[in-house]
C-alpha cells in the first residue's frame, strides 16, 4: 500500500461512513480509503506484533496488509488502550529512535484505534500515519477512525462467522452424506416417521422388502405401505404400534408378514425420536429379517434334536438290553431247573425280578426327564424332608461322607411331589458321594430365595418366591463344558456300568415339571452346589388323612370285588391274577362298554381298576359313567402313558388314584388297600 494524500471533505466523509454496512460486503480496502479521506493522509490496517500475524490470518482470513510502518510503532496503540495520537513521533520517547522516525520515510504524525475483539489481546490496529507533524485529529475524525475500526472489527467477525457457517455446512453435509450412504445401505429396513404414521423418508431395503417405488411408500402411512397392507390383521397392529411410539414408547415385535416376495419374519421394532424437551418429533421405524436365520436355526436344531435322539434311543437299548438280558437268561435257567425237578430257584427269581424292577427304575427316570411323570404336589416342608432323611443318606452313602444340614428357620413350604423330592435328594446326594472318592463334606441347605423379572426372564421361569434346596460337596468338581453337558441324558463321568446317565437329567425334568429352576455351580478341584428352585406354596394346606397301619402287602377279602378293566390281554391278565393272589374277587372287561354292560346287568363292583388310554372308551369317561350307576364306586387308574385325561400338565387331577405301569405286585397291594380304605 502506498502512501498517499487526500483532501478531506467532512460531508462526503461523514456520507461514506454512514454507508458503510458491516453485514454487506464492503472490502477491507474500501474502510482503509475512507479513513484515508476523513483523516486526510494514509492509512493502514496492521498487525500489531509478528506472533499475531498466523492469529490474525485464522480470525480473517488474509494475511495483514504490508505498511512502512513496524510493530514497534504500532503496538504502542494497545498500551494506550484506546485511540492513540502522537502529534510529533520525533518528540515522542516512544518513538523518537525508531529507524522510520530517524530515517525514510520520515514518519512524523501517527494515530491508531485498536482492533479490539473484546477477548483477549487487539488483533491489530488502524493506523493513521503523515510526514508532518500535526496537532492532532479533529474530533470527527477520531470519532470517525475508532468507528471504522469497529466496521473493521464487525467484518474480521462476520467473515469469521461466514467461513465458520460455511466449515460447519460443509461438515454436516459430509455427515449427512455419510448417514444417508448408511441408510441406504445398511441391511436392515428403516425409514422415518412422523409422529401421525406418515413415511418421510424410506431406505432401498424397505423399498425392495416391499418391492415398491418410492412414490408408493413416502407420503403415505406405514400400515398402508405393501409392507403390511397384505398381511391380515397387520395394519390394524401396526398403526397402534405407531400411536405408542408417538406418546414416546418404544415398541418391538416380532412379526410375520405377506410380501410381493413371499412370507418373512422380521424383528421390527419403532423408535421415538424426541427434542431436547421430551416431545416426539417423529419415530424411526427398523426391521431385521430373520426368515433365513430362522430356518437355518431351524435346521441346527433338527440337527441337535436328532443328535439327542440318537444318544437317548443308544443309552436305552443299551441299558434295557442288559436288563432285558438278565431277565430272559434267568428265566430260561429258572425254566430249566424246574424241567429237571430243582426247586432251588430262589435267586433266579430274584435275578429276573431285579432286572425287571431296574427296568421299570429306568422308565419312570425317562418320564421324569421328559417331564411326563404324574405328579401328585402338595405342601413339603422341605426342612422335616431334609432332617427324616438324614438316618438314610448315613446309611446309603457310607462313614466317608460327613454329613452337614444347614436349614433355615422360618422357612416356606414348598409346592411339590414329596416322594419326587426325595427322590431328588437322595439323587443328588448319591453323585456327590461318587464326586468325593476319598470322603468329604456333603451339605444340604435350604432357604427361603425371591427370583425377580430379569433373572426369570433370562431363564425361562416365573418370577416370585421359591423354596431353595442346595446340594454341596467338597469333591472333584466340574469344568465348564462338562457342567454344561450335566443334565443331558445319558451323560456321564462315571466309568461304563456305573451310571445311566440319567440321575441328573431326571432331577431337571422333575424340577422343570414342578414349575421350578435348577442350576449347576462347580470348580475343579473345589467342589460342586446344583440348587433346586421349587415353587412357594400358597392357600389353606389340606388335612391328612391318617397313615395305614397296614402292611404294604396285605390283601383283602372275597367280599371285595375289584373290576379290572385293560384292552391288553396279557397285561388284564396279569393284573387280574395278582389281585387274586392278594385275596380279592376279581371280575375283568377288555372295554369300556363292555364294562358298563356289565355293571348295567348287576355287577357289584367296589373298586374300578382301569387303564386310562384305551379305544371307544377313555378310562375317565368309563368312570364317570360307572359312578353315576355306582355312587359309592372307588375308582384306581393305571396307565403308562400319562397325557391323558386325569393328567394336565403333568399334574394329577384332585383326588385322582394312579398306579403308573410298570409295577410290582407289592406296589399294586399297597395302592388297591389305600384307595379301599380311604
Amino acid at each position: 500500500m502506498e502512501l498517499s494524500t487526500a483532501d478531506p471533505t467532512q460531508s462526503r466523509s461523514v456520507a461514506h461512513l454512514g454507508a458503510l454496512d458491516p453485514v454487506s460486503e464492503p472490502a477491507f480496502d474500501d474502510i482503509v480509503m475512507l479513513a484515508s479521506q476523513i483523516c486526510g493522509t494514509p492509512v493502514a490496517l496492521v498487525s500489531l506484533v509478528e506472533e499475531r500475524r498466523q492469529w490474525f490470518k485464522a480470525r480473517v482470513g488474509f494475511e495483514p496488509c504490508e505498511t512502512p510502518l513496524d510493530s514497534s510503532v504500532c503496538k504502542h496503540t494497545l498500551d494506550h488502550q484506546g485511540l492513540l495520537v502522537i502529534p510529533d513521533l520525533t518528540r515522542d520517547e516512544r518513538t523518537r529512535d525508531n529507524p522510520l522516525v530517524t530515517g525514510p520515510p520520515y514518519l512524523r504524525f501517527y494515530a491508531g484505534a485498536p482492533l479490539d475483539v473484546g477477548a483477549g489481546p487487539a488483533l491489530g490496529a488502524l493506523c493513521v500515519i503523515d510526514h508532518e507533524p500535526r496537532e492532532g485529529l479533529e474530533p470527527f475524525q477520531a470519532t470517525a477512525l475508532e468507528a471504522l475500526a469497529r466496521q473493521v472489527i464487525a467484518q474480521m467477525e462476520l467473515r469469521r462467522a461466514v467461513t465458520e457457517v460455511a466449515r460447519r455446512t460443509s461438515e454436516l453435509e459430509a455427515s449427512e452424506a455419510r448417514l444417508r450412504t448408511i441408510f441406504q445401505t445398511t441391511y436392515q429396513v428403516q425409514g422415518l416417521l412422523a409422529p401421525d404414521g406418515t413415511v418421510l423418508d424410506a431406505n432401498e431395503t424397505m423399498l425392495k422388502a416391499a418391492a415398491a417405488a418410492r412414490e408408493e411408500v413416502v407420503g403415505r402411512c406405514l400400515w398402508e405401505t405393501p409392507l403390511f397392507s397384505e398381511t391380515s390383521g397387520m395394519p390394524e397392529r401396526v398403526r397402534e404400534w405407531v400411536q405408542r411410539a408417538s406418546s414416546g414408547e418404544t415398541v418391538r415385535h416380532e412379526i410375520e408378514v405377506v410380501l410381493p416376495g413371499g412370507r418373512r419374519c422380521f424383528d421390527f421394532a419403532l423408535h421415538p425420536v424426541r427434542d431436547p424437551d421430551g416431545t416426539v418429533l417423529g419415530i424411526v421405524p427398523e426391521a431385521v429379517d430373520l426368515t433365513d436365520r430362522r430356518s437355518t436355526e431351524g435346521q441346527l436344531r433338527q440337527a441337535q434334536k436328532m443328535d439327542a435322539i440318537g444318544q437317548l434311543t443308544g443309552g436305552i437299548a443299551h441299558d434295557f438290553n442288559n436288563m432285558l438280558a438278565v431277565i430272559v437268561g434267568s428265566l430260561n435257567l429258572l425254566e430249566r431247573r424246574l424241567a429237571k425237578g430243582g426247586t432251588d430257584v430262589g435267586r433266579y427269581i430274584d435275578a429276573a425280578l431285579d432286572g425287571a424292577n431296574r427296568a421299570a427304575a429306568l422308565t419312570h427316570r425317562l418320564l421324569a426327564f421328559s417331564r411326563q411323570q404324574p405328579l401328585a404336589p402338595e405342601p413339603v416342608d422341605a426342612n422335616r424332608m431334609v432332617a427324616d432323611m438324614s438316618e438314610l443318606l448315613s446309611r446309603t452313602l457310607g462313614e466317608a461322607t460327613r454329613i452337614e444340614t444347614v436349614l433355615s428357620a422360618g422357612l416356606w413350604k414348598a409346592n411339590a411331589d414329596p416322594s419326587q423330592l426325595e427322590n431328588v435328594i437322595l439323587n443328588l446326594s448319591v453323585n456327590a458321594r461318587d464326586a468325593m472318592p476319598d470322603g468329604g463334606r456333603l451339605t444340604i441347605e435350604t432357604a427361603n430365595a425371591h427370583v425377580d423379572d430379569d433373572y426369570a426372564k433370562e431363564h425361562g421361569i416365573s418370577p416370585g418366591q421359591y423354596v431353595l434346596v442346595a446340594v454341596s460337596d467338597t469333591g472333584t468338581g466340574m469344568p465348564p463344558e462338562v457342567a454344561a453337558k450335566a443334565f443331558d441324558p445319558f451323560f456321564t463321568t462315571k466309568g461304563v456300568g456305573k451310571g445311566t446317565g440319567l440321575g441328573l437329567s431326571q432331577v431337571f425334568g422333575f424340577v422343570r415339571q414342578s414349575s421350578g429352576h435348577v442350576r449347576i455351580y462347580s470348580e475343579v478341584g473345589h467342589g460342586t452346589t446344583i440348587k433346586v428352585y421349587l415353587p412357594r406354596f400358597h392357600g389353606e394346606e389340606a388335612s391328612k388323612a391318617s397313615p395305614l397301619a397296614a402292611n404294604a402287602t396285605q390283601g383283602g377279602n372275597r367280599t371285595e370285588t375289584v373290576m379290572v378293566v385293560e384292552d391288553d390281554p396279557r397285561m388284564c391278565a396279569c393284573s387280574v391274577e395278582s389281585l387274586r393272589e392278594l385275596g380279592y374277587d376279581v371280575v375283568h372287561a377288555a372295554s369300556g362298554p363292555e364294562a358298563l354292560r356289565m355293571i348295567e346287568a348287576g355287577q357289584d363292583v367296589a373298586l374300578l381298576f382301569t387303564d386310562i388310554v384305551m379305544p371307544e372308551m377313555t378310562g375317565r369317561q368309563l368312570a364317570d359313567a360307572a359312578m353315576v350307576r355306582l355312587p359309592g364306586l372307588k375308582v384306581l387308574y393305571t396307565t403308562g402313558y400319562t397325557p391323558n385325561a386325569v393328567v394336565h400338565n403333568g399334574v394329577l387331577d384332585a383326588g385322582t388314584h394312579v398306579l403308573v405301569k410298570p409295577f410290582g405286585i407289592s406296589q399294586l397291594a399297597a395302592k388297591v388297600r389305600s384307595v379301599l380304605d380311604a
